[in-house]
């Protein structure tokens, strides 16, 4: 077997075009995990490629879990977690890596994705303020008509913030929003002080924290600050499909689960030197030691066994009916949001 060398390449940067055919890429070819047999090739959408929040699927791949479940991976990189929706929506795509709440919007709008294995059991996102232009601000409620970066309408960053503003009495029209594409804009905005507050993920937030470019308002890294967020537990990450998908390709998706549910219980007692011996230099973006302080915040939101948390799913729900008209409490079957035969029979392989 032969594994691709990186999962996502910083310094080929690509972009995902819409066209009628679904989804291309664009300056740079498919990552692929490689075992040979073509029956068994899945291709996963994923936003954020070097987002921490993705590093399970970085390790299956790397430590070649996904080639022992007989699997040729191909990745396909979308530029955030909305157009992975809209991709899912317009039929570009069947099986993608994101948010759990996604599944939800999918089902309003009449093309339900099923979750069947979990990444994170939290958003893994950080709200700071600029520290450069509020070295004194200590609370939102004077935060009014000031400028807020985030991820795009339909973001997991977009859900966060309004909460963070919600909590501090603020609405959303009472503040500016900037949808910002990647990281390096990101970092860019809160530097040149273009940007009041950034909700984004690592391994960005926790450069900007070392440096004393952010106050850290709310963190949904770890299992505490999201309970005190959202009022209980906040699912993240996972892979959703079709239904027709996952009736297709029963054993494609259980291998799926497999690799990440051993990718999860890996991270669990894996350390520094186990990342660096196990990911190629170019992912940790140029500075290993902020990378492995990211993971060291990050460490407690993966998922410890893939399984959702029922109570995490009506907190995704309740939240996401509050902030998308087109999600409505009694519209929503969260039973067909969730098939966890998967991730219950991955747990049990690995004896979690």
């Amino acid at each position: 077997m032969r594994v691709a060398q990186a999962l996502w390449m910083p310094e080929r940067r690509r972009f995902l075009r819409w066209t009628g055919a679904g989804l291309a890429v664009v300056g740079a070819p498919m990552v692929r995990s490689q075992t040979g047999a073509e029956r068994n090739r899945v291709t996963v959408t994923v936003a954020g490629g070097l987002s921490l929040a993705n590093l399970p699927l970085s390790v299956a791949l790397h430590r070649g879990f996904f080639g022992q479940e007989g699997l040729d991976v191909d990745f396909v990189e979308s530029l955030d977690e909305a157009q992975s929706l809209q991709a899912f929506l317009s039929g570009g795509t069947e099986l993608v890596c994101g948010p759990y709440e996604q599944t939800m919007r999918l089902q309003a709008r009449g093309k339900p994705g099923v979750a069947f294995v979990m990444l994170a059991r939290v958003p893994k996102v950080v709200f700071g303020i600029s520290t450069r232009k509020h070295a004194t601000l200590r609370a939102l409620t004077d935060f009014r008509g000031q400028l807020v970066g985030y991820g795009g309408a339909g973001t997991t960053s977009e859900l966060v913030a309004r909460q963070v503003l919600s909590r501090a009495g603020l609405r959303p029209n009472e503040v500016q929003w900037q949808a910002v594409a990647d990281a390096v804009t990101g970092l860019h905005g809160v530097r040149s002080g273009q940007l009041d507050a950034w909700c984004n993920g690592d391994p960005a937030m926790t450069q900007l924290e070392q440096r004393s470019e952010v106050r850290v308002l709310s963190d949904t890294r770890t299992l505490r600050g999201t309970a005190e967020l959202f009022g209980g537990p906040m699912p993240g990450l996972c892979l959703y499909a079709t239904s027709a998908f996952l009736q297709r390709n029963p054993r494609h998706a259980q291998a799926l689960a497999n690799a990440v549910v051993h990718a999860l219980r890996w991270l669990q007692t894996a350390g520094p030197r186990d990342l660096v011996r196990t990911l190629p230099e170019r992912m940790f973006l140029g500075d290993r030691a902020v990378y492995l302080a990211a993971l060291a915040k990050n460490q407690e939101g993966f998922s410890t066994d893939g399984v959702l948390a029922e109570d995490g799913a009506w907190t995704a729900l309740r939240h996401l009916a509050a902030n998308d008209p087109e999600v409505r409490l009694g519209r929503i079957d969260l039973s067909q949001t969730w098939s966890g035969s998967f991730a219950l029979r991955a747990r049990e392989q690995f004896r979690l």
